[in-house]
């Protein structure tokens, strides 16, 4: 009896051991504070490739300096002098050259949320939470981007399938080259610009929240994740033609990284909106507004 007492024991505490173990999520395994907050996001938006970029005191303290000026750091971040790139100076090149390097397999755009479990009864309402928001959000900001919105049903010929749809807007400001669609016989990449949240029909099951988000979305919640392919978000903005001739490239990605600081500045603080490195952008999540960047303090 007493071997048999022993056996069951084991067995129990094997179980019990297994299902802590499997139950721990990939995220949660990399999750640390001496990561950057952007790496720590990344993972749990199932952005697992991405990797943080060690800086010197000088170069973290450089670049710390420019996101702490909030209404600034779509200039400074999106411009060769304020990231430092002009003849190097200021980060060197071969740091701009790893700051700039795509993490893996992070090729492109894309989002991530986790609503609340007291939000939403299923996965459907959870996607409708998302788009709600997005919506709510983008008129929100109309001021502050400078940019009047209006609604239309474009999807403007961006990929989806049966399990995304597009919630999407025309924005207008004459001045730099984004043009008022009633003023237009049709709708046309050549005069009009596009802010636009490509979505799922239904966000993943409900399940516990990974330890770096779930002080915005609580223990348990509605999750999309960035590399769920036919179900990833994308959060899109699109200048038209003329915009691009007008502004030339450096100003295009200041006016881009603006607008995305403001549209996010107005959702929960649960959605995540995850930027490829660019010409003049390094990796970054951007989150209520804020820019995180992938660096560490060596």
């Amino acid at each position: 009896m007493k071997k048999l007492t022993l056996i069951a024991c084991i067995a129990t505490a094997s179980i019990l051991s297994g299902c802590a173990s499997t139950g721990t999520s990939t995220a949660d395994r990399r999750f640390s504070e001496d990561n950057s907050r952007a790496y720590n996001l990344a993972q749990a938006g199932g952005l697992h490739e991405a990797r943080d970029t060690e800086l010197g005191d000088d170069q973290y303290s450089y670049m710390m300096s420019n996101l702490a000026d909030g209404a600034s750091t779509g200039l400074s971040l999106a411009s060769s002098s304020g990231f430092g790139l002009s003849g190097g100076t200021s980060l060197g090149i071969g740091l701009a050259t790893a700051l700039l390097s795509g993490p893996g397999m992070m090729g492109f755009d894309s989002a991530f949320a986790f609503v609340p479990e007291s939000m939403a009864s299923n996965p459907s309402d959870a996607a409708k939470v998302i788009t709600n928001s997005f919506y709510e959000s983008a008129k929100a900001g109309e001021d502050e981007a400078g940019y009047s919105l209006r609604v239309t049903d474009e999807s403007f010929g961006y990929r989806h399938s049966s399990k995304r749809e597009v919630v999407s807007f025309t924005f207008v400001n004459e001045s730099l080259g984004c043009s008022d669609p009633d003023k237009i016989e049709k709708w046309s990449a050549e005069y009009n610009c596009v802010l636009a949240l490509i979505h799922p029909t239904e966000t993943r099951k409900l399940a516990d929240t990974p330890l770096a988000v779930r002080d915005s979305a609580g223990a348990r919640s509605y999750a999309v994740h960035a590399h769920d392919n036919t179900r990833a978000l994308q959060t899109v903005v699109k200048f038209s033609k003329q915009a691009e001739e007008l502004l030339g490239e450096e100003r295009l990605a200041q006016e881009r990284l603006a607008l995305l600081q403001t549209v996010s500045a107005n959702m929960p603080s649960w959605y995540f909106i995850y930027e490829t490195p660019k010409e003049y952008t390094p990796p970054m999540v951007i989150t209520e507004g804020e820019t995180e960047l992938f660096i560490t303090r060596k």
